[in-house]
């Protein structure tokens, strides 16, 4: 198994011509993503996702190369049947009568009217990219900036969020190039930031048709700021401000999809500035979706393996579990065995919590036993203020 502490070296014996592109241009970076890995979690994320992919891969050859050096087994031949002569029919004669010719269609010379965008719930990864790209013409940008949206694009490719079927799949594979020329002269030059040159004519527009494709429906920007502040003190700046949006949402868009949401959420505001009772951590979701487009939907799982994808399944992030069971049952040390699993084969960075027990010779036992002592656990007693420089979370 290839890890990110044994990857330069595993990968000596690894002859990437022979693996598809989008392997060979991760490795490429390999150098410049692997430094930020412990400080970024979107680059780790990246670098996760794509030694799964390798591995996967790998395992994939490998059992290819066996089955083709696996000796076939004879299978006794039958005796021909002889086939029955068929009679072919007489060709049929037919006289063509040749067609007037078509006037020519007078063109003119108008030009394109711009599409009005696509009202989505949710922006395509594609359009993100295209998005985040643009943004980035004439201003200064860092290479740890730059970094990271490369490690993002790279791993939409490794991933297969983004597939060579999709329609703007090249455009996505040239930016990834240019990010990496771009990052690759700003470092051998000695400066951490970079001024990202103006865009072509043909590639500005180019970029612009993907990114202004679509728009994220006002109705569902409204739901996104609610639950953002729903549950929390302190918010009635903008919970004022959401409502007036909202109000003028509905008296706008009476027909939205969302309408029957948004009304709920006028309702829970309105009372929460007029000091009734505060905002609740209410489960409003967006519409549900077809099968069709379930079936084409792609999901950042967690990528557990053995026994762990056995009881969990596919797990999708963000996911929460709890484990309910009598005291002595060994409910802390399945937290600490999949804590271990979690920080050892999967790279994650883990905080756990033990809030009951705290820091002491039995929590010791328990992480000796499952043989869980691994450098990218963190042991506190009480929740930390900031939690998001780790990817899983276990309070016990």
């Amino acid at each position: 198994m290839i890890g990110i502490k044994n990857y330069f070296q595993e990968v000596k014996a690894i002859d990437f011509n022979k693996l598809p592109d989008s392997f060979q241009s991760f490795h490429s970076t390999m150098d410049l993503l692997a430094e930020d890995y412990d400080n970024d979690k979107e680059i780790r994320e990246a670098i996760n996702a794509y030694l799964k992919a390798l591995n996967a891969e790998l395992a994939k050859s490998i059992k290819a190369e066996e089955k083709k050096h696996t000796p076939k087994q004879k299978s006794e031949r039958k005796k021909p049947v002889p086939a029955k002569e068929k009679t072919t029919p007489k060709a049929k004669t037919a006289t063509k009568t040749k067609a007037a010719p078509k006037a020519a269609k007078k063109t003119t010379s108008r030009q394109p009217e711009a599409k009005a965008p696509k009202m989505v719930g949710h922006i395509d990864p594609i359009v993100a990219i295209a998005k985040r790209f643009l943004s980035c013409e004439g201003k200064v940008r860092t290479v740890a900036y730059m970094l990271r949206l490369l490690a993002h694009v790279e791993k939409q490719v490794i991933s297969e969020t983004i597939t060579k079927r999709a329609a703007h799949y090249n455009m996505v594979r040239t930016i990834e190039k240019e990010l990496q020329t771009i990052i690759r002269a700003t470092i051998d030059a000695g400066r951490d930031e970079v001024l990202i040159t103006t865009f072509s004519d043909e590639k500005r527009a180019k970029y612009q048709a993907v990114a202004k494709s679509e728009k994220v429906r006002p109705s569902v920007n409204v739901i996104k700021r609610f639950t953002g502040i729903a549950g929390k003190k302190d918010k009635q700046e903008s919970a004022e401000r959401l409502l007036k949006t909202t109000q003028n949402l509905i008296k706008k868009n009476p027909k939205d999809k969302h309408v029957s949401k948004l009304r709920k959420i006028k309702t829970s505001l309105t009372q929460y500035v007029g000091g009734q009772k505060p905002i609740p951590v209410d489960e409003i979701s967006l519409a549900g979706i077809s099968a069709d487009q379930l079936k084409d939907m792609k999901f950042n799982e967690l990528g557990l393996t053995g026994k762990w994808k056995g009881v969990l399944g596919h797990v999708t992030v963000p996911f929460s579990l709890m484990t309910y069971g009598r005291p002595g049952s060994g409910k802390s040390t399945l937290g600490v065995a999949f804590a271990a699993y979690l920080a050892k084969e999967l790279g994650k960075k883990v905080l756990f919590v033990a809030s009951e027990e705290g820091i002491g010779a039995t929590l010791q036992d328990k992480f000796r036993r499952m043989n869980a002592f691994h450098p990218n656990i963190r042991i506190e007693v009480g929740m930390p203020e900031n939690i998001g420089d780790y990817d899983v979370a276990f309070v016990d």
